[in-house]
């Protein structure tokens, strides 16, 4: 359920005011009762529908500079986020959160990097498969299957980070 917006709690406070029922209210703003009964509890005690502080550590950035660095990545998707960090004051790790918490996250992966197949091989592929339908474990047990995994020491495995 989305939060409510400060216009919003003051026309719900405005409802209760005026003797509405806080189930008429929450069903007005469709959210629950008791999200209602808080707002109101809140108001009495400090007056104010704004939110309260909430514990944790301050945004280094503001609510456009971050609007500002995601679309920057969006259009320039090549530029390093250590760039932008410096241009912004900011660590890297936090232009990777900002780009995570976008409404379409960005997140690094892996080129594909393996044969593309064509028809061509999707037929010799199924008529292998056909051919080899009806075998039994004793001409299995004259084949032998190799792993094709790739071990990489250092990181220069020529590999295309996207």
């Amino acid at each position: 359920m989305p939060r409510q917006s400060e216009n919003e709690r003051n026309q719900a406070i405005g409802m209760l005011a005026g003797l509405m029922s806080a189930r008429l209210v929450a069903r007005r703003f469709g959210c629950c009762r008791k999200t209602i009964d808080r707002l109101a509890a809140r108001y009495q005690q400090t007056g104010t529908v704004h939110d309260r502080q909430r514990p944790g550590r301050p945004r280094v950035t503001t609510a456009r500079a971050g609007r500002f660095i995601t679309l920057t990545h969006l259009r320039q998707r090549q530029l390093a986020a250590t760039v932008t960090a410096r241009q912004y004051g900011v660590s890297a790790q936090t232009i990777r959160n900002r780009l995570r918490r976008n409404a379409q996250p960005i997140r690094a992966r892996r080129s594909y990097t393996g044969q593309i197949m064509t028809q061509r091989h999707r037929a010799a592929r199924l008529l292998w498969a056909r051919h080899h339908l009806n075998w039994r474990r004793a001409d299995w047990n004259r084949v032998l299957f190799t792993d094709e995994s790739r071990f990489t020491v250092s990181h220069a495995d020529g590999r295309l980070r996207v």
